[in-house]
């Protein structure tokens, strides 16, 4: 079977792009797998000292997979999904590597949280951040109660999950969500020249201070993450959400 991510290999960068643009690139159980896999792997390469995770297509990443919320609602299959994307975040945050986002076109809901999970982000000009949980009757997940408050703080981010915020890539940097904005196609090859700059370092130290500072908040966004996937778990069998995926699909039909 076809794998849903790309991987290629720059030295000691590694590039892992999400690779489901019909979609746009929505964290399938399959892509999760996926990804879930090439980072672990990625734990045991002493080669690889930085990575940089992108989406192919006309999105970053489009958040969660809503094509498979339409199935019979089952708790144990869905509380395993969202176990796999605390998975996901918590590799990231514990790998021996840098991590950078590239991120492109939209990242939406789930999307967003997986950029903020990065070391380090960079944004195309025409990006979208959209916080659209609201539109299913979901919360924000992967995270995200975690990283919006601390960066932008609680008020602003209790507004902006209520009004399903919608930012460009320049607000996102002001916000302080993201650490560079460049113009449109430019993302790769400024994250490539960035991977390079950090390799020549020195890496290793820069991999210890990720590593001292991730630790003070590991426990805390673990915690948060398994809040979020029990709460998730219960509102995909609530009345409103299955309303509101009946009316996200209707208005595409």
């Amino acid at each position: 079977m076809q794998s849903s991510i790309s991987t290629v290999s720059y030295g000691q960068i590694r590039v892992i792009t999400l690779n489901e643009p019909k979609k746009m690139n929505a964290l399938s159980y399959e892509l999760k797998q996926d990804l879930f896999t090439e980072l672990q792997s990625l734990q045991f390469d002493q080669d690889i000292k930085v990575i940089i995770l992108t989406g192919s297509g006309k999105a970053f990443c489009a958040g969660g997979d809503v094509k498979a919320m339409q199935k019979p609602y089952d708790a144990e299959s869905i509380r395993r999904n969202m176990e796999l994307s605390k998975h996901i975040i918590m590799l990231i945050r514990n790998c021996e590597k840098l991590v950078i986002s590239m991120v492109n076109g939209v990242a939406a809901g789930a999307g967003m949280s997986l950029a903020l999970a990065t070391d380090l982000s960079i944004a195309e000009k025409n990006v979208k951040f959209i916080l659209a949980f609201k539109n299913l009757g979901l919360i924000p997940d992967l995270g995200l109660h975690y990283y919006l408050p601390n960066i932008i703080g609680e008020k602003k981010a209790k507004k902006w999950f209520m009004d399903g915020a919608s930012l460009t890539a320049m607000e996102a940097l002001g916000e302080g969500l993201i650490n560079e904005v460049v113009e449109e196609g430019a993302g790769m090859e400024y994250a490539i020249e960035m991977a390079q700059q950090l390799i020549e370092g020195p890496v290793d130290s820069f991999i210890v201070s990720k590593s001292l500072i991730n630790q003070q908040s590991n426990d805390q966004i673990e915690k948060i993450m398994t809040l979020e996937n029990m709460h998730q778990t219960l509102l995909r069998g609530n009345e409103d959400h299955l309303k509101r995926l009946q009316t996200f699909f209707a208005q595409r039909n």
